[in-house]
């Protein structure tokens, strides 16, 4: 894995206006707070996973990276230093197979469309059909339509579409949880063959921390709209420091601790309408003290390559 940063987040942040000030406009606007002040770096080849509970931001930031939609403060710079000739930034595996494709598309048409718009002198249709054969989907499914075919299928079909401009990197928001289990595996080992055969970095969305664990290199933890802690995965798995982080992981099932009690973490994810003061996680926190709901902890390192926004003594 090349260790020089292929994305670099700096200080990204994202808000939503909230309806309307009031009935004739008065009266003080309300944002969603959806990223705040957000900083990381991704690495060449290297795959990222990114986790939290549902209302954190992940995707909000998976969709700023892809240019879906772009940051109310702050920047995403790509290196130029790995730019591919017709290769494109970033691309993006959506959550709903089904839905994240045209439904009046075949197969086909939808991998060849990308090819056909950014690079118009190759030939698509056989971009296409290697594309197809790459992400093992049958050579008759090419002239079927998305409500024809599995979900498991047409993830194929989306992950198919999103290497067809053969992008740096690639990120996948929840792409397996809309799958069977049965499923899932399947598409979580064609990604983790992909990277390695492309060498293509992966932003990896998910609330499944032992899918994470098992694919990524390093893995950011995010909690309303900031992250928490980051650390290469065996350090994070095998010393987690901040308290959102260690819930997490006490809370995900383990075959090696079938009489573990069950300790969710406690409390609801506040509204990001009204984002709690000082530390985020505090109002959910056994152990806050006063310093923790009067003033934000800033990233720290704690071990090599191990960062933690949390006051107290790792």
């Amino acid at each position: 894995m090349d260790e020089t940063p292929l994305l670099s987040v700096q200080s990204v942040s994202k808000r939503y206006r909230a309806g309307n000030a009031g009935p004739l406009g008065f009266g003080r606007r309300r944002f969603v707070h959806a990223l705040d002040a957000i900083s990381l770096e991704i690495a060449a080849g290297e795959v990222l996973g990114l986790v939290g509970e549902s209302g954190s931001g992940k995707s909000t930031l998976g969709r700023l990276i892809v240019g879906l939609e772009p940051p109310s403060a702050g920047a995403l710079v790509f290196a130029e230093g790995h730019a591919r000739p017709g290769a494109s930034s970033a691309q993006m595996v959506f959550q709903n197979p089904t839905g994240s494709l045209n439904p009046r598309q075949r197969v086909l048409e939808i991998i060849a469309e990308p090819i056909r718009v950014h690079r118009p002198s190759e030939d698509a249709v056989a971009v296409a059909r290697a594309l197809m054969e790459r992400v093992g989907l049958p050579a008759a499914l090419a002239e079927r339509r998305p409500h024809e075919m599995s979900g498991g299928q047409c993830q194929r079909v989306g992950i198919a579409r999103a290497l067809a401009l053969n992008p740096m990197l690639l990120v996948c928001d929840e792409p397996v949880s809309a799958l069977d289990v049965s499923i899932q595996a399947q598409v979580l080992n064609l990604l983790a063959d992909l990277q390695e055969d492309t060498g293509c970095a992966i932003l990896f969305i998910s609330h499944d921390l032992p899918v994470v664990e098992r694919l990524s290199h390093r893995i950011a933890i995010m909690y309303l709209g900031r992250i928490v802690e980051l650390a290469p995965t065996a350090a994070l798995f095998g010393r987690p420091v901040h308290p959102y982080t260690q819930a997490l992981i006490e809370s995900a099932p383990r075959l090696d601790q079938r009489r573990r009690g069950f300790m969710p973490v406690q409390g609801e994810i506040p509204s990001p309408l009204t984002p709690p003061s000082g530390c985020h996680f505090h109002p959910r926190c056994p152990f806050a003290m006063e310093r923790c709901r009067s003033e934000r902890p800033l990233l720290r390192e704690v071990g090599p390559g191990h960062v933690s926004a949390c006051h107290l003594d790792p």
